[in-house]
């Protein structure tokens, strides 16, 4: 982790003691309270009679409230927030983990999950209470699926976690004989066939509430694979920013009047655009990428690699249309999943990065990715140059971030490389502003957008009301077109007249 997001939570926490390896304790260097350095814990002094009662009383003394861990957030979002876990959050999910996978003694755990990853608590606590066997699993076969795969046949292994990308090419592309249950969570899960031989499930949680508070058993192929229920003991809502009930039904990602008016339909108390807007004048792009958006339809988009967080598999949505990214990122993914290092991809691969992707050689490319990092965090240079698998995948996440910054700025001789972040809403969008003055990209601003789908979809919704009174319109009164500002105004001091 970075250094001051190290510091920032031993402050913050109000740490009293630092358990480091010696060679890692300059990064917490604003600490200056107690330190045991793990070269020292084997030389600790038994505890006498007197600290074992001590400590026998203090344990008679737990309560299902008090503090068993604070794990704190990536800090994605803004500064990371420490996040108290108590003793019955605790027990709560390993008495349901239990029940649930049916978790026995003769059970043997996976220990998949990274130890600084909330879901480590599920890979130990459920097992070690009630007599389960748990597996470290060693770092070199994290993403070798098929060595993994071995491995957990030749221990018998029953339940394992994983992060969705490798769980879901283990269970598309592996057949395992061991397992009763695999699941899998922290990113949307695609949709896929489930596996027969063991139980798939996806799962969905906030570090702040312990571990994961939904499951889905994927039991059939689905187009869209659901966060699930709720576990045991658990009760979900949706707030806003201040911590507020949102209304059933609220959405999000809205580009037509018949989208806008369904929603209300059902209940929302307000909808949001999104993609759209990117399409606007006052979007911070170019004119070119505004233009690609225009001509998008809801097909056009695709999942790709994120610069982020590209080592752990997670995408994002983008347009495919007019733009080789997708295509190029995705292919870069391939190839860091399937080589140890770039000096071991085949030559005609090679080639082709540094031609076509890179436009440089690996070695000048890997020269300023450094130079990036000398700045940003010196510590992954550092990582790099003792591990070639992690200095390629920096190189290829330098190429996915500058992508998106080549678009914005509209480089013209990185138009095939240009990073769009587009969802379908785009594409219907310009679906319904076909043949009207919206079609042109000049004309769109983000004002006028959102007043026309909002006047849409209370014109929509009035003939619904009329239609279900038995009245049969005209087709054509019956949809709604854009209308300029001009018009638009007029209708609505019309209408707001007649109340």
């Amino acid at each position: 982790y970075p250094q001051e997001r190290l510091n920032f939570m031993m402050q913050d926490a109000d740490a009293q003691l630092l358990i480091a390896d010696e060679a890692l304790r300059p990064l917490v260097n604003e600490y200056q309270g107690e330190v045991l350095l793990t070269k020292d814990i084997e030389k600790l002094p038994a505890l006498t009679e007197e600290e074992v009662s001590q400590l026998s009383t203090l344990n008679s003394q737990l309560k299902p409230d008090r503090l068993f861990i604070m794990l704190y957030t990536s800090g994605s979002t803004g500064v990371p927030k420490g996040c108290q876990l108590t003793h019955g959050n605790l027990v709560c999910f390993c008495n349901w983990y239990q029940r649930y996978y049916d978790l026995k003694p003769e059970s043997k755990v996976a220990a998949y999950a990274s130890y600084g990853f909330d879901a480590c608590m599920m890979d130990m606590y459920p097992a070690l209470t009630c007599g389960a066997s748990v597996y470290i699993i060693p770092e070199e076969l994290r993403l070798d699926l098929v060595s993994l795969n071995d491995y957990f046949e030749q221990n018998n292994i029953t339940h394992s976690f994983m992060t969705t990308q490798v769980g879901y090419q283990f269970a598309t592309s592996i057949e395992n004989h061991s397992l009763k249950h695999l699941s899998t969570g922290g990113e949307k899960l695609a949709s896929l066939t489930p596996p027969t031989n063991y139980r798939f499930h996806n799962v969905y949680g906030p570090t702040e509430c312990t571990i994961f508070v939904t499951i889905c058993p994927v039991e059939k192929k689905l187009k869209e694979i659901p966060i699930g229920k709720s576990i045991a003991n658990v009760h979900l809502y949706i707030v806003d920013a201040q911590g507020h009930r949102v209304p059933v039904g609220a959405a999000g990602g809205i580009a037509t009047p018949q989208a806008a008016a369904a929603a209300f339909a059902m209940g929302a108390a307000y909808v949001m655009t999104g993609s759209i807007n990117q399409a606007c004048q006052e979007s911070g792009t170019c004119d070119v990428v505004r233009g690609m958006l225009a001509h998008a339809t809801p097909a056009d988009v695709m999942m790709a690699p994120a610069a982020d967080m590209f080592e752990m598999g997670v995408n994002v949505q983008v347009l495919k249309w007019g733009t080789m990214f997708p295509v190029r990122a995705r292919k870069l993914y391939e190839i860091y999943r399937t080589y140890p290092s770039f000096e071991q991809v085949p030559p005609n691969l090679q080639s082709q990065i540094e031609r076509d992707f890179l436009r440089t050689s690996f070695q000048e490319a890997w020269q300023s990715t450094q130079a990036f990092f000398q700045k940003r965090d010196p510590r992954q240079i550092e990582k790099a140059l003792r591990d070639p698998k992690h200095l390629m995948a920096l190189v290829f996440r330098s190429y996915l971030g500058q992508a998106s910054r080549w678009a914005n700025a509209g480089v013209p001789e990185r138009r095939a490389d240009y990073q769009i972040w587009c969802g379908p809403a785009m594409g219907s969008f310009n679906q319904w502003c076909k043949g009207t003055f919206l079609a042109d990209v000049k004309e769109r601003h983000a004002d006028l957008a959102a007043l026309n789908i909002m006047a849409g979809a209370g014109y929509l919704t009035r003939t619904a009301l009329i239609g279900s009174q038995g009245v049969k319109l005209p087709p054509q009164w019956c949809s709604f077109a854009p209308l300029p500002y001009q018009e638009i105004a007029s209708l609505l001091q019309e209408s707001s007249s007649v109340f």
